[in-house]
């Protein structure tokens, strides 16, 4: 009897091995068939293209795509070992995908972000779907106007900082990391973290030590096994990095509960009704009291998120659109005139930022060439493109760095033209990614335009900016949440009057 069982479960433990590899070779095989409609380099058995990336750091990984993307009209295909990706480079391609509902999961490798944070630019699903209905009201018109203080307050003590460095050559992106994550905070969260005067920079070095070794995992296939990945150095101090960013987050968190407990019990002594919430932390935490579905988990984790995709591509934004600004002189002068034209005193208002039309084209010229240089989306369906359909299993890469640099949509691609962001349509409403698009584009990117260019007017007003490059084509670019030139972004400022 017991030999009879045995053999039952031998027989159906094979029957499932022979079952799990039939389906996986039939979702091969359409995988191999999506892969013959689009070109790209050769194969090996295994380990497909992913031996080409082996032992590159991002700098080399980003210049092996471009390589490929070269011998390439409309789209190219690359092996990581058995995961097909698809990068596509037309923006009808990319329409397609962008919005449908099959294209809206983020890649698994994004699952090494949720390991720092995991929060709306990770998150999949329902959860996903759950908390950004609760984020996108914070970046509205009337949200805005309520932050302007704020961005006025951090914006001027930047603007002091600053002439502490005059006559130095620096890389700005040390500098403004500090002004951009104390405005996020103060403003969307309602925190005070001190950055700009030293209290945060660890937080702030955590934060690129993490995103850095992120990035290495990604483009690294022996690193996409979580048990190589113990066993390397780089993941001790990645786990190190991750604990002291929870750490920190968790006693922000704990100070605007007790901030926020402290308030309600003299409102109540004073017979006052209790206020709306006005930022994301007030938010966060009302919902929770109200017994709405939001762990201390969603709560650390979004808080993380916001602080993590809000405050890191704002500095490097900011910090390529000043190296751009020191490279071209006469479009710094130019922008210099609109800002002293528009900004007078220590105060702006919306209204004064919103009127910052050139310096605004500076910056979208400026994420033209120094934007994202990708999205990864897993296809969870069908998804039909112009010459062929995306199969359920392959992950599509928008390859924005490619778009962006397109002769077809761009007149003189290679030049740095603010002037084409003036009165001008795009060719293609996908043409322009620096923010993606569709369900998962950036809920942030109007706060991040009108916070950075404040920053960037105040500091016009005051200094001038130069630098040891000539051309932006001189700056050699690595991969990053953007375009992040190897070299950072060396400035020398020095003021005015």
């Amino acid at each position: 009897m017991m030999l009879q069982g045995m053999e039952s479960l031998l027989i159906a433990s094979s029957l499932m091995i022979v079952g799990f590899l039939i389906f996986h070779k039939i979702r091969r095989r359409k995988l191999e068939k999506l892969a013959e409609h689009f070109p790209g380099p050769r194969t090996l058995p295994l380990f497909g293209n992913a031996l080409m990336f082996l032992g590159k750091d991002m700098y080399g990984c980003f210049e092996i795509i471009r390589d490929v993307a070269r011998n390439s009209n409309s789209g190219f295909r690359i092996w990581f070992g058995q995961d097909l990706h698809v990068y596509l480079t037309d923006p009808k391609d990319v329409e397609n995908v962008m919005t449908n509902p099959n294209a809206i999961e983020k890649d698994h490798v994004y699952d090494y972000f949720r390991m720092v944070a995991d929060g709306i630019f990770s998150s999949r699903g329902k959860r996903w779907w759950k908390n950004r209905k609760l984020v996108n009201p914070a970046f509205g018109t009337k949200q805005l106007e309520h932050y302007v203080a704020t961005f006025n307050k951090h914006s001027n003590i930047f603007a002091e900082r600053v002439r502490d460095h005059c006559g130095e050559t620096i890389n700005v992106l040390n500098l403004i990391n500090a002004v951009t994550i104390d405005v996020l905070c103060e403003s969307v969260l309602g925190i005070e973290i001190g950055a700009q005067s030293g209290k945060a920079s660890k937080f702030v070095q955590s934060i690129g030590v993490c995103l850095d070794i992120v990035f290495k995992r990604i483009f690294n296939i022996h690193f996409h096994s979580d048990i190589v990945f113990k066993l390397s150095p780089e993941s001790k101090i990645f786990n190190e990095h991750v604990k002291y960013l929870h750490s920190f987050t968790s006693q922000i968190i704990s100070k605007a509960k007790a901030e926020r407990q402290k308030m309600k019990e003299r409102d109540r002594k004073n017979g006052e009704l209790k206020a709306p919430p006005t930022n994301f932390m007030e938010k966060f935490l009302t919902i929770q009291e109200e017994g709405g579905e939001l762990t201390d988990y969603d709560i650390l984790h979004e808080v993380l998120t916001i602080i993590i995709s809000g405050f890191d591509t704002s500095a490097m934004t900011a910090s390529a659109v000043m190296l751009m600004l020191a490279i071209y002189p006469d479009i710094q002068e130019k922008a210099r005139r609109e800002a002293e034209e528009i900004l007078s005193g220590n105060s702006a208002s919306l209204e004064d930022i919103n009127r910052l039309v050139y310096l605004e084209a500076v910056t979208k010229e400026t994420l033209r060439l120094f934007g994202p240089p990708l999205f990864l989306r897993k296809i969870k369906g069908d998804v039909p493109l112009e010459n062929c359909t995306l199969v359920e299993g392959c992950t599509t890469v928008v390859f924005v760095y490619d778009i962006h640099k397109n002769p077809k949509f761009w007149d003189s691609p290679e030049e740095f033209m603010p002037e084409r962001f003036i009165g001008n349509s795009l060719k293609h409403r996908y043409c322009y990614l620096p923010f993606s698009s569709g369900p998962r584009n950036c809920p942030g990117q109007r706060f991040a335009n009108v916070s950075m260019k404040l920053i960037l007017a105040n500091l016009l007003r005051h200094y001038k900016l130069s630098t040891h490059i000539t051309d932006w084509s001189q700056i050699k670019m690595k991969l990053d949440v953007l375009q992040k030139p190897v070299d950072g972004y060396p400035l020398k400022i020095e003021p005015l009057r």
